[in-house]
């Protein structure tokens, strides 16, 4: 792993004790208490006392993200040999204010582009909850895909990993996103809504994947449904693109079905609907088992061929 890395907009670094008070407004962010968990880092000295451990373990590799033009320290990526996984894992953590820019997909792809050109390196993982839907749809981004879950120290965690096919070459892979919704659906239920989906009209060409993606707000949960296909554009450059929309690729949650289920009871409550469609006769007939798989943004693959 190189010592520094630069991009278009960002410097990577190499931790060190300097960062010390980035490290302590970011460890005890709302967002790295949730999905990662509490570090009891309160002060400065116990700050530099958490890096002080991180240098000293040749099996853990933080790199520092900052904003190329004024050297802002706006978040980290990690590269980690842990004791339970069989290879290193990706992770990677923003400070709120400096989401949704791209800059966690820009510094986790250049990462990627240097460790996989290690001749003995064949698969990369990444482990998050089930309930982290942002970082699950950057993995999924970047080209990891589900692997299965796994408990570690009583807590479910899905683990995500990434093959390494063409080692000591640079791989650009860009994936087109889902604009938001602006229009609101009129299905009853889930399975109103994708029987529909069935039902309506069908894809010109042959779909390789279709996502189940998941847009949040605080009044309101919108899921949607689109087909997806990777294309080469150039020398280890590839890009997946939207190949197909439905006519009703949204479908907005009634509130009676999520009011009084906590976040994580809905993603599972989501999950068993959808593994109680893809065993209906109207999915096995559909347009949709003839892809390769279908994969959602906060359980992973539900189904494949």
């Amino acid at each position: 792993m190189k010592h520094t890395y630069s991009t278009e907009r960002l410097l990577l670094t190499e931790l060190s004790l300097d960062d010390a008070e980035f490290i302590h407004e970011l460890v005890n962010t709302p967002e790295w208490k949730k999905f990662i968990g509490e570090r009891n880092v309160n002060t400065r000295e116990d700050a530099e006392a958490y890096i002080q451990k991180i240098l000293e373990n040749p099996n853990i590799h933080y790199r520092v993200v900052k904003l190329k033009d004024d050297l802002l320290r706006i978040g980290i990526i990690t590269f980690i040999k842990r004791d339970y996984l069989e290879h290193f894992d990706l992770g990677f953590a923003f400070l709120p204010e400096h989401t949704g820019k791209g800059y966690a997909y820009e510094a986790s792809r250049t990462v990627l582009n240097d460790v996989a050109g290690d001749p003995g390196r064949r698969r990369i993982f990444a482990t998050t909850l089930k309930e982290n839907i942002n970082s699950i749809r950057l993995l999924g981004n970047l080209g990891f895909r589900f692997d299965k879950e796994i408990e570690r120290e009583n807590e479910k965690l899905l683990l995500y990993s990434l093959s390494i096919v063409i080692q000591h070459v640079t791989i650009k892979h860009t994936v087109e996103e889902v604009d938001p919704p602006h229009i609101t659906s009129h299905f009853k239920t889930l399975q109103d809504w994708l029987f529909h989906i069935c039902d309506s009209r069908k894809p010109k060409k042959s779909i390789a994947t279709y996502r189940i993606g998941l847009f949040e707000s605080p009044d309101d949960y919108v899921i949607f449904l689109v087909g997806l296909n990777t294309h080469t554009k150039g020398k280890n450059s590839y890009i997946t693109r939207i190949g197909f929309k439905p006519s009703n690729m949204y479908f907005q949650l009634p509130k009676s079905e999520y009011e009084n289920l906590s976040r994580e009871q809905l993603i599972d409550q989501l999950a068993s609907q959808l593994k109680d469609f893809i065993t209906t006769e109207k999915f096995k007939t559909s347009f949709l088992a003839k892809a390769e798989s279908i994969n959602t943004d906060f359980g992973g693959q539900i189904w494949s061929k």
